[in-house]
C-alpha cells in the first residue's frame, strides 16, 4: 500500500512539474492568440485601383501592444497586434508601440477600477525581470528595451522616432524604401 501511495504522489508531482511547464512555456502565446481576435480573416480581394492608392499613402497605427509578448517582433507572425514583416506587407510607415503597465481583470467600457492588475502574472509567465512583477515604471523600462533591441537587430527596418527632427529623417529615408517603418 506504502509503495502504490508513493507512486501515486510520484504522478501527482510529475503531472504538475508537466503543468507548470506548459503553463510557462504556452501560456502567455495562448492568451495573446485569443485576444483582438480577427472575426473575416480573408481572403479578401483589393482592386488595383485600391491597391494603386494604398501604395501612395502615408499609413500609421497609433495603437500596438505587441511589446507586452515575448515574440520576434522580426518574424512574420500569424496572431498579435503587428510584427515589422507585417508593417511592411502592409505599408505601414508609422507604428506606435504602446508600453502596457496594468490591466485590470473584467475590463469594461462602463467602469474599471485599479484594484486588479491582469500584467503581475503575464509578466510572471513570461519570466520578465523581478523588478517588473511590481513596479509599473520598471514594466514600461522593460518594453521600451525591448523596442530599442528590435530596432538594433532590424538592421533599419524599424526606425524610433523621439522627436520632430528624427520624424523628418525618418520620412525621407522612406521615400525612397517604402519598407521602412
Amino acid at each position: 500500500m506504502k509503495k502504490w501511495i508513493g507512486r501515486f504522489i510520484g504522478l501527482l508531482l510529475l503531472v504538475a512539474i508537466v503543468g507548470v511547464a506548459l503553463f510557462f512555456a504556452m501560456g502567455p502565446a495562448q492568451i495573446e492568440k485569443g485576444m483582438n481576435l480577427v472575426t473575416d480573416p480573408g481572403p479578401y480581394s483589393v482592386s488595383e485601383r485600391a491597391e494603386a492608392l494604398h501604395k501612395t499613402l502615408l499609413v500609421a497605427d497609433l495603437h500596438s501592444d505587441s511589446l507586452l509578448w515575448n515574440r520576434d517582433l522580426l518574424t512574420y507572425g500569424d496572431y498579435g497586434h503587428v510584427d515589422v514583416p507585417r508593417l511592411q506587407s502592409g505599408n505601414v510607415a508609422i507604428q506606435a508601440f504602446t508600453a502596457v503597465t496594468k490591466s485590470p481583470r473584467g475590463q469594461n467600457f462602463d467602469s474599471n477600477t485599479g484594484d486588479t492588475d491582469n500584467i503581475t502574472l503575464l509578466a510572471m509567465m513570461q519570466r520578465w525581470p523581478r523588478a517588473t512583477w511590481s513596479s509599473l515604471k520598471e514594466r514600461a523600462l522593460y518594453q521600451a528595451d525591448k523596442l530599442h533591441e528590435v530596432e538594433r537587430r532590424s538592421n533599419g527596418g524599424l526606425t524610433i522616432v523621439k522627436t520632430q527632427k528624427d520624424l523628418k529623417a525618418f520620412l525621407k529615408r522612406r521615400e525612397d524604401d517604402a519598407t521602412l517603418v
